[in-house]
C-alpha cells in the first residue's frame, strides 16, 4: 500500500506514460487531507498576535479578488496558495478547488473557506474565540448592481422592489428563501450570476439556516440616507413627537400639509 502522497504521484507517472489522460478525482482523499493540513500550517506561520488564522487567509485571498465579489477563480485560488509557499500538483490544486466549489459555480467563496481554517485555528491560539464568526465585507459591488437595474425602472424601483418581497412573504414572517429572492429579482430583470446570487444571500443569512430578512435586504440596496435629507427628517420628527418620541401620524400630515 502506498502512502497518499506517492500513490498521487504513481498515479500522475502512469497516466502521463501511457497517455492516459490524469483525472483530478484520483487524488487520494488522505493525500487531500495533507494538502489541507499543509495549507493550515503555513497560514498559522503567518498568524502573529492576537490575530488569527483565518483573517490571515482571508486577508491574503482578497488580495487576488480583483472585482471584489468574495469569490475567487482557479488562477486566483493558486497564486493564493503561491504567496503561502504552497506548491502541489495541478491535479491536486483542481481537486482541492472543486471540493471547496460547494455550488459548482467555478470560483471559491474564501470568506467561508477563512472562516474553515478560523475554526480549526481557535485551539491553536489562546488570544481567539472559539465561537468564531468572521464579519464578512458587504457585498457593495453587487448591491450597487441592484441599485442601478432598480434605477433604470424609474424613480419607485426600490418600493416596488419592497412591495414584491412583501407579495411574496405568505406568512408574514419578514423572510424569504433563496427560491422566492431569486423570483423577485427575475421578475424586476435583475441579471445576478450564480456567484455574484450566492454571495449576496450568503452575506444576508448571516445565520446560515437559509431565509433572509428582506426589510435588511431593501435597507441594504437603498443605502443610507443622505446627511440633509436626515436632518430634515430629524428635524421635523423633533417638531412633532411627543415628550415620549411617539409621532402621530395626524400631527405628521397637519405639518406638511395634506
Amino acid at each position: 500500500m502506498l502512502p497518499a502522497e506517492r500513490e498521487t504521484y504513481f498515479t500522475q507517472v502512469v497516466c502521463n506514460t501511457w497517455g492516459l489522460g490524469a483525472d483530478k478525482n484520483t487524488v487520494h482523499s488522505s493525500r487531500l487531507q495533507i494538502i489541507r493540513d499543509t495549507i493550515f500550517e503555513k497560514i498559522r506561520q503567518r498568524t502573529h498576535g492576537a490575530d488569527d488564522e483565518g483573517k490571515t487567509c482571508k486577508r491574503i485571498f482578497k488580495h487576488f479578488d480583483l472585482n471584489g465579489n468574495g469569490t475567487i477563480e482557479f488562477s486566483e485560488f493558486c497564486k493564493g496558495l503561491e504567496t503561502l509557499g504552497c506548491t502541489f500538483t495541478m491535479i491536486e490544486l483542481q481537486s482541492l478547488f472543486d471540493s471547496l466549489d460547494t455550488n459548482h459555480s467555478g470560483k471559491v467563496d474564501y470568506e467561508e473557506m477563512s472562516a474553515m481554517i478560523a475554526i480549526r485555528g481557535s485551539g491553536n491560539n489562546p488570544n481567539v474565540n472559539p465561537v468564531f464568526g468572521i464579519n464578512r465585507d458587504p457585498p457593495k459591488q453587487i448591491l450597487d448592481k441592484i441599485l442601478a437595474s432598480l434605477q433604470q425602472q424609474g424613480e419607485h424601483g426600490v418600493r416596488v422592489l419592497s412591495q414584491l418581497f412583501i407579495k411574496m412573504d405568505k406568512n408574514g414572517n419578514g423572510v424569504l428563501d433563496r427560491h422566492e429572492i431569486q423570483w423577485v429579482l427575475r421578475q424586476l430583470g435583475m441579471k445576478l450570476n450564480v456567484a455574484e446570487f450566492e454571495r449576496i444571500f450568503k452575506y444576508f443569512d448571516k445565520n446560515g439556516d437559509g431565509v433572509v430578512s428582506y426589510h435588511e435586504f431593501v435597507t441594504a440596496v437603498r443605502g443610507e440616507m443622505e446627511p440633509t435629507k436626515l436632518a430634515i427628517v430629524h428635524a421635523l420628527a423633533s417638531k412633532v413627537a411627543s415628550k415620549d418620541g411617539v409621532i402621530c401620524i395626524d400631527d405628521l400630515l397637519k405639518q406638511c400639509n395634506w
